[in-house]
């Protein structure tokens, strides 16, 4: 398997840690510091040709993928034509693109929870400043049961073997049982 990570991420999450110090998202470096650098859809495809081997899967995470749109899509086309690789998309599924959902055979799905949003307590002792408009427009569009459900239902749309799984990051298992509950009850 190889994983390919994109830059830059529609939310802003943090936790607050078994310690009490605030946790932010586990790849800062492509969600609150989202880098610049870019690799061009041939470099990424030569990196995949030269560790082929018997890899056969290809997981592409984040930050969002789907912040990608048109390019992630041409890069996905290119390893399933190239390569027929089963490709995973992780995504926090506030996105969805049909192009993109055509040419993947998982979607890994991780709703975040309000425990994810980045108030003060969140963030002591990291080095990412309070800022309560990140912290509001995080929780406004932490969840789109629009977007979620579409990637649920997108699995039926003709008889390509694909999947999807749920994941979530649990920080108080009662409250967070209770939401997650909550968010599956908005999808069928």
């Amino acid at each position: 398997c190889l994983f390919i990570r994109t830059s830059g991420c529609n939310l802003s999450c943090s936790w607050i840690g078994a310690a009490g110090n605030g946790g932010p998202c586990d790849t800062p470096y492509s969600s609150h510091f989202p880098e610049n650098d870019r690799m061009a859809i041939d470099e990424i495809l030569l990196t995949v040709k030269h560790n082929i081997g018997n890899m056969k899967h290809i997981v592409v995470s984040g930050g969002e993928p789907m912040l990608q749109g048109r390019r992630l899509y041409d890069l996905l086309v290119e390893l399933k034509m190239t390569h027929n690789l089963h490709v995973t998309i992780e995504t926090n599924g506030t996105i969805y693109i049909p192009e993109i959902a055509k040419v993947v055979n998982l979607v890994s799905i991780s709703p975040k929870l309000s425990s994810s949003t980045p108030w003060a307590a969140n963030l002591k002792n990291t080095s990412i400043s309070f800022n309560e408009n990140i912290a509001k427009a995080h929780e406004k569009h932490r969840i789109n049961a629009a977007a979620l459900q579409r990637w649920i239902s997108w699995r039926n749309e003709d008889k390509l073997n694909r999947d999807f799984q749920f994941k979530f990051v649990v920080s108080n298992i009662e409250k967070d049982t209770k939401e997650i509950q909550y968010i599956l009850s908005l999808v069928t």
